[in-house]
């Protein structure tokens, strides 16, 4: 097995799985405006609207979480904090920000962001329709995202890929972001680890 490509074509697997809902949304907008009359269009007009805006979100959150350019390219939490924004129902999901590390010109060393954005797409997924994440930043050497609401938890594979790791002929496109993270996590000297209660998990990033 090539492990490189391997790893490649499961996270472009991820990606494009995560967007289909999105664009196929855009794609009902156009239906609707096609085939109904006048009076559905600003209902047509509205959906389309919103799957961009969500499908761009999304798009950039992946291209920082996944991509090269999140190791240098997330200045400090207000760029950490747009993009987790942008991949989440706030109208079901709270986000709070406590304990973060945010002055005036603070930035975030190499990858840190990165780690970040990784540990809050591993925690939103942990929530099965609503509920809250914290995500709590005493230093960017010691940071966790805490998700809480019901029935909050991580897939069992996930969790081992989390906790001990599985070979890379195991993983799949629902897993390997949890290897990807520890992968990161690990080449900025640190370790990722994934707790797992009633009703919460808690991810933490610690060097």
């Amino acid at each position: 097995m090539n492990e490189e490509r391997h790893i490649a074509e499961l996270m472009a697997s991820r990606i494009c799985h995560g967007l289909a809902a999105t664009v196929g949304a855009i794609g009902n907008g156009i239906e609707l405006i096609e085939e109904f009359d006048e009076s559905m269009r600003d209902e047509a007009m509205d959906l389309i609207s919103m799957s961009a805006a969500s499908a761009s979100s999304q798009l950039k959150f992946f291209r920082m979480a996944y991509g090269l350019a999140g190791y240098e390219g997330l200045a400090g939490f207000a760029d950490v904090r747009s993009l987790a924004a942008g991949i989440v129902d706030e109208e079901k999901v709270t986000i709070e920000w406590g304990d973060v590390a945010d002055t005036p010109g603070a930035a975030f060393s190499y990858g840190i962001g990165k780690v970040l954005l990784l540990m809050f797409e591993i925690a939103g997924d942990a929530l099965l329709r609503e509920g809250k994440i914290t995500v709590s930043c005493i230093d960017p050497d010691q940071m966790f995202v805490l998700a809480q609401g019901p029935r909050a938890s991580v897939e069992e594979n996930l969790m081992r890929v989390l906790t001990s790791g599985v070979a890379l002929e195991d993983l799949t496109a629902r897993t390997v972001h949890g290897h990807y993270a520890r992968q990161v996590a690990r080449s900025l000297g640190g370790e990722l680890t994934c707790e797992q209660n009633d009703d919460s998990v808690r991810l933490e990033f610690l060097r």
